[in-house]
């Protein structure tokens, strides 16, 4: 790595706390978020415009889920970052100001696909209850089920709203054993790899597994417990990623050939008892490994990006892309259906699916970005896009933040990673 990229032994270290009130913003953590929609959008489009029966699709799909366990790491550091103490009597505070700013978009935007579901010529991925009927009780069942469990990308605002309810007790187990993160973060991998193993070889009861094992908070219990302790040492973790930066990446490199190779050998049979319930299961113990490199490595990008040095640029769209994040997430669905319901997936006679799947990830994630820009110009701007209300025109906004120390309050906090 180049001198001044912001890895190695010129690694800006955050910057110091100006005052008990008053902690740095990480913007780097902040970049990591569009490199996460991303590689979501990229799940989803492998499923919708990559052949069904391609192996090298499944092996694609595989990693591409890393993007729901770097929601949730993102999602538990910069909350712990923000409340990194919760006394008992601002309990019911912190659940007001944390649940209204998830479930007003959430509510929102599922009663938004669920009249998105009856329009014609939706994927049927994408309609998972058939929306409006003739009958106005079960449409509001198919509503309810909805707002319940989650519209197909949105059920990750019910793991958070779930992670909010019981973050004073994942405060306090936190902060129990952030004298030994060590120990801590070893505890909970041990877990997480049990529970992988009973879930990929089809070991837990169905109410554990499958879809509602998705929807259950526990289960990415690691991803919260390492962004969680990364909050509270954020120095150290930072010095330590950033000093050994090769490491990381020789790290991600050796864990992405062993669940590739985990991968094929089920895939051709060789070792078939390696698929379980599915080779492409985003919870199967080798990904583990996997999953956690790639996180520190998504890390190192967001520094690089956030370094002085990067170009304005690259740091002004890094910028944009994280203050819009949370309404790409909303939005990508809207987007992935348009482009199908337009003919996208038939380039795929003329272009490699490879092509075809890139380019509608790239097609989304900017059309989902304008969209969400537009919404946070209107009112009701943080019901429909997450964001404070924006002005149609700044002067120099296409300049980048420069790092900066802000007050940690809540409210500078994303409701979402």
């Amino acid at each position: 790595m180049a001198p001044g990229t912001g890895i190695g032994n010129s690694a800006p270290t955050p910057a110091p706390i100006a005052a008990k009130s008053r902690r740095p913003r990480l913007h780097h953590v902040d970049y990591m978020r569009p490199f996460k929609q991303c590689v979501v959008i990229s799940t989803h489009s492998l499923l919708l415009f990559a052949p069904a029966a391609s192996a090298t699709a499944g092996a694609a799909l595989l990693v591409t889920h890393l993007g729901r366990f770097a929601f949730m790491f993102i999602s538990a550091a910069m909350l712990v970052y923000a409340y990194p103490q919760l006394e008992r009597g601002n309990f019911g505070r912190f659940w007001r100001r944390r649940l209204l700013a998830v479930a007003v978009p959430y509510a929102l935007w599922t009663l938004f696909y669920f009249f998105w579901e009856s329009v014609p010529g939706v994927p049927g991925l994408y309609r998972p209850t058939g929306g409006l009927t003739g009958s106005a009780s079960t449409s509001l069942e198919h509503l309810g089920y909805l707002l319940l469990t989650g519209y197909y990308q949105l059920y990750f605002l019910v793991l958070v709203l779930e992670f909010y309810i019981v973050y004073p007790l994942f405060l306090w187990l936190l902060r129990r054993g952030a004298r030994r993160p060590w120990l801590l973060l070893a505890t909970s991998a041990a877990v997480q790899l049990v529970m992988a193993c009973l879930l990929h070889w089809g070991l837990m009861p169905g109410w554990l597994s499958g879809f509602w094992g998705m929807r259950e908070v526990w289960e990415y219990q690691l991803y919260l417990v390492a962004g969680g302790l990364m909050a509270l040492h954020y120095r150290e973790v930072h010095a330590w990623l950033c000093r050994h930066w090769r490491l990381v990446l020789m790290a991600g490199g050796a864990t992405l050939v062993t669940a590739e190779a985990w991968y094929w050998l089920a895939d051709l049979k060789v070792v078939p008892m390696l698929g379980g319930t599915s080779l492409t299961d985003a919870f199967q113990p080798v990904v583990i490994p996997l999953f956690m490199c790639l996180i520190g490595a998504i890390y190192l990008f967001g520094v690089v990006v956030a370094h002085p040095r990067a170009p304005a640029w690259i740091r002004s769209a890094a910028q944009s892309g994280a203050d819009n994040s949370f309404g790409i997430y909303l939005s990508q669905v809207l987007f992935l259906s348009i482009i199908s319901m337009l003919g996208w997936g038939k380039l795929a006679t003329s272009l490699s699916w490879p092509v075809v799947v890139v380019g509608a990830v790239m097609v989304v994630f900017l059309c989902s970005a304008a969209l969400t820009s537009l919404l946070a110009r209107l009112p009701g701007a943080k019901a429909t896009s997450g964001r404070p209300r924006q002005r149609w025109y700044r002067p120099q906004a296409w300049r980048p933040r420069p790092p900066q120390v802000v007050p940690a309050a809540p409210a500078a906090v994303s409701p979402a990673g």
